[in-house]
């Protein structure tokens, strides 16, 4: 009896399972595709996002091409910096450290910015995520010192540190000594008060206060610009300090305050003061030839009211005419602006450097004018007895010269480059008015015409029949 052999079922409902199991795999593979691809640059942010971690965790050196790369990725939208806020919770506190710089890369750094003569300080605001600026807080008092320092000192350096004023503040007012002194570098910028109580603060460090004082040069003095009276009283104090450093730090300082050359003044007229003499008289000459309008007309002031105490006018008359020879040079150094350039580029580089010009010449001749009202005005002053702080010691005895012999010839050198120049720079703008200070004028012509310096000169009462007779008078006595 024959059997027929069947083929067994089994690889077949096999085959049928497979299939049964694959389509729906397929499927799934396909939506999760489409998902992936959908979020896909959600999942390459979160990737970037692992790398730099992971980067700064290990202190890797690449770590900057990690925060570069994930800073493209973050910035291409407002919200999606929010996604780094997290790291700044991390335990690690080298991610914590490296993630201030990437929450703060998309905000501008400060520029020096000098105050605009008759303005004062302003407040600077900038656009803030909410998220991303309770993330800086937080660092801002990580308990970590690096981290800590790290947010101190770059979001001190940002354009608006004074959108965190109540932080940097609290850590300048009760943070420990190295926080004092991150927050101390930048203060210039953006808190001119509190620049001030620093640096007037006989107990804080004394690192801290010069590197306070230091800070105005290199961010300038727009943040001082409302209180100059009150960083003169904190440099006064500074010029106390038992630390010779902090002393020295002041004397330059002193530039950016009301009133300055008062206290550069008493400065030099104290003999125990012989080791800041020469550092008084660079600072005070050196703001002159800038032509500071302030420290020319505090200058002037200082100098009127000492005109009957031979010692302290001899000294300020020094200080001028210095300042006011830098003055010449810059005039010498740079081209001569015609007044009608200077018009058609009013708000222009030829503008600006017009209003330099006027202002430099009318420094040049206020010197002339003090001289001629000093020589005229005095019948009895003060003789002028010893070396002054500039002179190089000669002889034995003390000299001793006439005030006005003494003060003319200081003068002669600026008021003889005026006469040398009386038929140049012709304009209607440089009036007996409009310079820095007159000590006695005749009226000018209504309506003023262009004309030269020399007509300027003779409205001064400074022309060359003036310069001549008190020349022969007290020259070479």
């Amino acid at each position: 009896m024959r059997t027929t052999a069947t083929a067994p079922a089994a690889p077949r409902a096999g085959k049928r399972r497979w299939r049964r199991a694959f389509i729906p795999l397929l499927l799934i593979g396909a939506v999760g595709g489409a998902v992936v691809y959908l979020f896909r640059e959600d999942v390459q942010d979160a990737w970037a996002l692992s790398r730099f971690r992971r980067a700064a965790a290990a202190s890797d050196p690449s770590l900057p091409e990690h925060r570069d790369r994930l800073r493209e990725r973050l910035f291409r939208t407002e919200d999606n910096l929010d996604q780094a806020v997290p790291l700044a919770a991390d335990p690690d506190s080298k991610v914590r450290a490296a993630v201030v710089g990437l929450l703060l890369a998309d905000q501008p750094k400060v520029r020096k910015q000098d105050a605009v003569e008759g303005l004062h300080a302003a407040v600077r605001m900038a656009a803030w995520r909410t998220r991303v600026g309770e993330a800086v807080e937080r660092l801002l008092q990580d308990p970590d010192p690096v981290v800590r320092h790290t947010a101190l000192r770059a979001v001190s350096e940002l354009d608006w540190a004074d959108q965190f004023r109540t932080q940097l503040t609290d850590a300048m007012e009760n943070g420990s000594p190295a926080d004092r002194l991150v927050v101390a570098e930048y203060v210039a910028h953006w808190n001119g008060p509190l620049l001030a109580e620093v640096v007037g603060d006989a107990n804080q460090a004394a690192d801290v206060r010069i590197t306070a004082m230091r800070g105005l040069d290199t961010y300038g003095d727009r943040g001082v610009a409302s209180n100059r009276g009150e960083l003169r009283e904190a440099l006064e104090a500074a010029l106390r300090s038992p630390d010779p450093d902090v002393q020295k730090a002041a004397i330059p300082a002193l530039r950016y305050a009301q009133r300055g050359p008062d206290v550069w003044l008493d400065v030099l007229c104290e003999d125990r003061r012989r080791d800041l003499h020469s550092l008084a008289f660079r600072a005070w000459i050196d703001s002159l030839g800038r032509g500071s309008a302030m420290t020319w007309s505090d200058s002037h002031d200082a100098w009127y009211r000492s005109t009957s105490i031979a010692v302290r006018c001899g000294v300020a008359t020094h200080a001028l005419c210095e300042g006011a020879k830098l003055q010449i040079l810059a005039l010498e150094t740079e081209p001569a602006i015609p007044e009608g350039a200077a018009i058609a580029d009013r708000d222009g580089p030829a503008g600006r450097a017009f209003n330099t010009q006027l202002a430099r010449l009318g420094n040049v001749l206020s010197i002339a004018s003090a001289a001629r009202w000093y020589c005229n005005t005095f019948e009895k002053p003060p003789e002028l007895v010893g070396r002054l702080p500039h002179e190089t010691p000669a002889g034995s005895a003390p000299p001793r010269r006439a005030m006005k012999a003494y003060l003319f010839r200081e003068a002669k050198p600026v008021w003889e480059w005026c006469l040398s120049r009386k038929d140049g720079y012709p304009t209607r703008f440089l009036t007996t008015n409009t310079i820095v200070r007159n000590y006695g004028h005749r009226p000018a012509p209504d309506p003023i015409p262009v004309r030269p310096l020399g007509a300027v000169m003779d409205d001064l009462l400074v022309g060359p029949s003036e310069f001549d007779k008190l020349r022969s008078e007290y020259d070479g006595r």
